[in-house]
């Protein structure tokens, strides 16, 4: 993925705070030398978002790392960060 791997980054800031941001497939791609920052706490809403779901989110964005990096879950959770939608 030309995202990931053509750029000269170490971390990317992506806003996955609505459903409208899409799914984290893309994710499978991230290079093991590389880290992610997941928008995923809206300032569009006044409700605080619920931690378990953020969790599960979070590991579930580290599936994708995971299965196209060989890593294992929690290897892969060691390059994901959270911050709001717009870093």
């Amino acid at each position: 993925m030309k995202l990931f791997n053509e750029i000269n980054v170490d971390i990317y800031y992506l806003e996955y705070d609505t459903e409208r941001a899409g799914s984290f497939e893309a994710l499978e791609h991230l290079p093991k030398n590389k880290s992610i920052v997941l928008g995923l706490i809206t300032s569009k809403f006044p409700e605080l978002e619920n931690i378990d779901e953020l969790q599960k989110r979070v590991r579930k964005a580290a599936k994708f790392i995971a299965s196209g990096s060989g890593e294992t879950e929690d290897e892969s959770m060691k390059r994901i960060c959270v911050s709001p939608q717009c870093g």
